[in-house]
């Protein structure tokens, strides 16, 4: 019975060192993978870790390039509304001109029938003149 004991722990034993070969196989396969998976976890990290520092880059000069844009349209505002003054201020002095002009011209055209009514009456009272002249000596 002992006998019969004894084969039956020396069986039990067989079966329990295999199940630890087995168990220890599964746990180095487990410690292998653990290991791959630690490592694409790192690259991951890795990866991750530079596309920030390129997402912080970029938007440095994005800012960079939104100011320098920023400035170089308020500089064409003020240039353009300098311009727009200069422009305004032009109309302004060529509409007075313009309507000093016009005014000059008024008085040119008064002056000029003026005189043509002047030189008419002078040229009826010469005529007059030389009709009576002619009357006299005729």
């Amino acid at each position: 019975e002992k006998e019969e004991e004894a084969v039956t722990l020396t069986n039990e034993l067989g079966v329990l060192k295999e199940k630890n070969k087995t168990l220890s196989e599964e746990k180095s396969a487990l410690e292998k993978d653990l290991q791959s998976f630690n490592e694409k976890l790192q690259h991951a990290q890795d990866h991750i870790s530079t596309l920030e520092q390129s997402k912080t880059s970029t938007q440095s000069e994005l800012q960079q390039q939104i100011a320098s844009l920023s400035q170089q349209l308020n500089e064409k505002e003020v240039k353009f509304t300098d311009s727009e003054k200069k422009r305004v201020e032009k109309e302004e002095i060529l509409g007075n001109r313009i309507t000093q002009l016009e005014g000059e011209i008024r008085e040119l055209e008064a002056s000029k029938k003026e005189a043509e009514s002047t030189l008419r009456q002078q040229i009826q009272e010469s005529d007059n003149q030389l009709q009576g002249q002619l009357q006299k000596t005729g």
